[in-house]
Parts: C-alpha cells; sequence; structure tokens
C-alpha cells in the first residue's frame, strides 16, 4: 500500500495467501489502508484507491458475489477505522501509472519506490504494520478458511507480486 509518502509491504504465508485470490487479496490491502489510516483522517474527505474495480465496486454497492470476497467486506465494515470514514469516504478505481507506488510495494519492488520518490521530490518511508492491520488480516483468514473455498486463480500471480 502506498499513501502520500508511507507505504507497506506485508508477504503473506503461502498457506493463507492460498485462500485468496487476486481480488480478494486487493480488498485485504483496501482494509489494511483503512486500519493504518482511518483513525488519523477521521473528519476529512478521504479517497480510498484500488486498482481492482470489484473493490471500488463492492465497497460503493455494500454487496459482494464471490464468498471470499463477502467475508473480506464484512471484516472491513466491522472496523471501527471503517465507521469513522463513513461520511467522508470516497472509494475510486485507479491503475497504470496513477498505481505505480502501491503496486510497487505489494510487489517488493523497493528500488523503484526510491527512485520515482526521488523524481517526484516525495519523502518516502516504509511504516510497519500495526496489530490492529495483523489482527484484520487474521480475522480475514479465519471467515475464509471458515468457508472451506481455496484459492481461485492468484497462484499465477502470486508467483510474480508479494502481498
Amino acid at each position: 500500500g502506498w499513501s502520500h509518502g508511507e507505504w507497506w509491504h506485508l508477504q503473506l504465508p503461502a498457506a493463507e495467501a492460498a485462500l485468496f485470490h487476486i481480488t480478494a487479496l486487493e480488498m485485504l490491502a483496501a482494509g489494511v489502508n483503512v486500519v493504518l489510516y482511518g483513525d488519523r483522517l477521521r473528519g476529512h474527505p478521504v479517497r480510498l484507491c484500488s486498482d481492482a474495480l470489484a473493490t471500488v465496486q463492492i465497497l460503493q454497492s455494500k454487496a459482494a458475489h464471490s464468498p471470499t470476497l463477502q467475508a473480506v467486506h464484512e471484516v472491513i465494515v466491522a472496523l471501527p477505522e471503517f465507521a469513522s470514514l463513513g461520511p467522508t469516504l470516497q472509494v475510486d478505481h485507479v491503475y497504470g501509472e496513477a498505481n505505480v507506488m502501491a503496486d510497487a510495494s505489494s510487489r517488493a519492488k523497493f528500488e523503484l519506490i526510491a527512485a520515482v520518490a526521488r523524481q517526484m521530490g516525495v519523502p518516502h518511508r516504509r511504516v510497519p504494520l500495526p496489530i490492529r492491520a495483523t489482527d484484520f488480516i487474521g480475522a480475514c483468514v479465519r471467515r475464509v478458511t471458515a468457508l472451506g473455498e481455496s484459492d481461485a486463480g492468484g497462484a499465477a500471480f502470486r508467483q510474480a507480486a508479494e502481498y
């Protein structure tokens, strides 16, 4: 994830990553950003950007078709940080050049983050994930495990990208 010069990276253990297809991993990342920045941005206009159109559509419509995405969505909307952003939260679909930094952090391309930030004149720093963020991920893992679902095509992507 990336926000105004702050970025994070987490590689899930293989057994946990196998529970989520790529769209669910993208939604998981959106939830981590809610945990990281929700309290700090309470009361301010907030744009939560995702390059996964499914994440944007689910957060806007408050509904998901995939049981895995339903589970992750339910955990996100139960977050107190999500509730605190409620009236000021806007969710947008971004991709390509507008999403270079978030893509670089998810793929562990830390040198690219440094190079692009330097070119843009933006200070940057990697932020550690708080326990609340890992608790959020753990809650999603437990919910999806309870569904008995497995990976729906994300294995090939995970060979090139780390979450």
